[in-house]
């Protein structure tokens, strides 16, 4: 395990914002910590690593090297209790990726993007574990792994399809429209994307929670695109509905 840690000259880093008081040079004995027989050293570990001392994603210099390491945890012990955390905070690198201010921090956003990329297989596995919140995550995780568009959205559809908890279906519904209205290959407006989106809703119509069909149509208009007039009116009778039970927020 851990082949390679202390190759990387961690100090060279500097000073690191992943977490308060953590010191670059900490970091291999953090990584290691991981897989510490003590479990409350495990959390520790993963919260210092993933930033949770400041905000859980936080990205950082040090981020692009840490992420592998994440990876080999999940690929090497897929029963590893911590794999929620592991994925929660690899989800929510990708709000902090956006958070461009400068090109320094845009060429570390593709870095992160580039190491969190390799794991693409694990997150397709994990969209299918046994525990919800890891299920949860990975369906985050996967609505962001463009370089897998087509495959990740056949995953994804799949997973709708057997889902049973509701805040897990909302996700992948959410993932779904997200990776087709921002991929660059297929969008919503293509043939590709509308027969995903027809789909879908063929599948809702008929079989989808009332709080689904509501993520389904908010999402939709949200990315402002139009469909057939049966879609359309779908959208607009659950929109009035959702809105009479303060379900839909225009501002959400």
């Amino acid at each position: 395990m851990f082949d390679g840690l202390d190759d990387i000259k961690w100090e060279d880093f500097g000073e690191t914002h992943i977490a308060i008081g953590v010191k670059t040079y900490e970091i291999p004995d953090l990584i290691r910590d991981m897989l510490h027989d003590d479990p409350e050293q495990r959390e520790w570990a993963i919260a210092y690593l993933l930033g949770e001392g400041q905000h859980l994603g936080m990205l950082d210099k040090p981020t692009p090297y840490i992420i592998p390491f994440v990876l080999e945890v999940l690929e090497k012990h897929p029963t590893y209790d911590q794999r929620g955390y592991l994925m929660l905070g690899i989800s929510l690198m990708f709000d902090q990726m956006f958070n461009w201010s400068n090109f320094e921090y845009m060429r570390l956003a593709i870095a992160v993007y580039d190491a969190i990329k390799p794991g693409y297989e694990i997150y397709k596995r994990l969209l299918n574990d046994p525990e919800t919140e890891v299920r949860l995550y990975s369906a985050q995780v996967l609505s962001w792994m463009q370089d897998h568009t087509i495959d990740a959205l056949s995953a994804l559809t799949a997973r709708l399809k057997l889902e049973l908890d509701a805040e897990v279906r909302q996700e992948v519904i959410k993932g779904i429209i997200k990776l087709i209205s921002l991929d660059g290959k297929i969008y919503l407006w293509s043939p590709e994307g509308k027969a995903i989106i027809q789909d879908m809703y063929e599948y809702l119509k008929d079989k989808g929670a009332f709080e689904e069909k509501v993520v389904f149509s908010r999402e939709l208009e949200r990315h402002y695109f139009r469909y057939d007039d049966d879609i359309e009116m779908f959208m607009q009778r659950i929109k009035a509905r959702a809105k009479l039970t303060g379900k839909w927020d225009d501002d959400d």
